[in-house]
């Protein structure tokens, strides 16, 4: 039997079903995307969660799927698809299961992938609902994030004091701030030199994980007898004052080494690798038996910079001839701080380009970076430089005898040509590329 329903139910019924289908409609669209705020009951999308949702504790996080905190990521295991973490705020490790339904996203919400996460990154994790299963893993956006640091210094010695110190700021380490390789394995920090290149994360002014993008080899040398007490240069990463027992960690990769001492000198190519050690025989960079000179031309600006080798002012109208091994280089011109440099002579013709203002512009930059954090970087520069200019002139006037174009082989000058160089650089010349100038090119 037909039914018939009076004008008022049927818009009632109508009316109810718009607003079914209305609803039905907004859910869908708010589920459409990947992206999105993670909310309580919601573990689709990870963002900046505000209010009382990072106080959860774990157990509470797992029923809600809000994140529990921030992580470091120690490793992601496909084979048993595990995601294992250091909880920055438990001050623990959790592992915890993921699956090919897990979403992953950078630290703005926008879409990535698991290649994207690597042991010692800084993330915030989402965990499905009564479960240990990670359903949203996201990059921190509340932590600090440095990538491919190659200067910097870092203190150890002290487990009770640890920091790393970049420029002028001083970060201190974590108690149980992690090392990794940059293959994911977990290191101990130890083993980073400063020829590594770096990345830090961490939260709160904490570094909470380290990891090592280049790695270092160690090279260490032979046949040192002619060399000892000259200056051994690798590349633009170290030089060091040669001795039986020099050892230099450098950054793996391929580079131009080259030698000198009193008559002697050559240049050869070494490959440093990962972890491994480079032996270098110094006696067969120069098997001749007489000493060798190099012509060498100087450009200098601007025009009425005055040059001092070992001391003495020096005509640079036309080339100096200087016997292979160490010099220091003073240069002054009016306007301009007096700038110190060591140059390492082994080649048979060169021509040095010398620009005091950059240089000067550049021991300026070092002084500002080796002040206090507490220090103005224009009024510690200031006194640094000076201080540096002081020192140099009173080192070379101690030495104002030597002849910068001798050929006298007597031991004494040579002493005191090592001492002038030691006295200007230090024995521990670790990262000296901006203080030291290679001749190791010539006709």
């Amino acid at each position: 039997m037909k039914k018939n329903y009076p004008f008022g139910k049927l818009m009632i019924i109508f009316t109810a079903g718009l607003f079914a289908a209305m609803a039905l409609f907004l859910v869908a669209c708010s589920n459409s995307s990947g992206k999105g705020k993670l909310t309580a009951g919601n573990s689709s999308g990870i963002s900046k969660i505000s209010g009382d949702l990072w106080n959860k504790t774990e157990e509470e996080a797992a029923m809600s799927g809000v994140p529990t905190g921030n992580y470091i990521l120690m490793s992601l295991d496909q084979g048993s698809t595990t995601m294992r973490f250091y909880n920055v705020d438990l001050k623990r490790m959790q592992t915890y299961k993921y699956s090919s339904a897990t979403e992953y996203y950078d630290a703005y919400g926008e879409d990535s992938s698991v290649v994207e996460f690597k042991p010692g990154a800084a993330v915030k994790i989402a965990l499905s609902s009564g479960t240990s299963t990670v359903t949203a893993i996201s990059k921190s956006d509340e932590a600090l994030e440095m990538k491919d640091i190659s200067k910097y210094t870092l203190t150890i010695s002290d487990p009770a004091l640890r920091y790393v110190t970049i420029g002028k700021r001083k970060y201190r380490l974590a108690d149980e701030c992690l090392a990794f390789s940059n293959t994911g394995e977990q290191t101990d920090i130890t083993n980073i030199s400063d020829s590594d290149v770096i990345s830090l994360r961490g939260y709160n002014d904490l570094i909470y994980s380290m990891v090592v993008e280049t790695g270092h080899g160690t090279v260490t040398f032979t046949g040192t007898e002619d060399y000892m007490g000259g200056y051994v240069v690798i590349g633009n990463q170290k030089s060091a004052k040669i001795s039986n027992e020099l050892k230099m960690d450098i950054r793996e990769g391929e580079y131009l080494l080259s030698a000198a001492n009193n008559g002697k000198g050559g240049s050869t190519t070494i490959t440093v690798k990962k972890g491994e050690e480079t032996m270098v025989d110094l006696s067969k960079l120069d098997t001749a038996s007489n000493d060798k000179y190099c012509e060498v031309t100087f450009s200098l600006t601007p025009s009425d910079t005055v040059l001092k080798i070992n001391g003495n002012v020096t005509d640079t109208s036309h080339p100096v001839r200087l016997k292979y091994g160490t010099y220091v280089l003073q240069m002054e011109a009016t306007g301009y701080t007096a700038v110190t440099r060591v140059m390492l002579v082994n080649s048979p013709k060169a021509t040095v380009m010398l620009d005091v203002a950059k240089l000067a512009a550049t021991d300026a930059a070092q002084a500002a970076t080796s002040t206090s954090d507490s220090a103005t970087t224009s009024s510690s520069s200031g006194s640094s430089s000076s201080a540096a200019s002081d020192a140099a002139d009173s080192v070379l006037s101690s030495y104002s005898s030597l002849l910068s174009n001798s050929d006298d082989d007597d031991d004494s000058s040579s002493a005191s040509v090592s001492s002038l160089v030691d006295s200007i650089l230090g024995t521990d010349t670790s990262g000296l590329t901006d203080s030291i100038i290679s001749i190791i090119t010539g006709e």
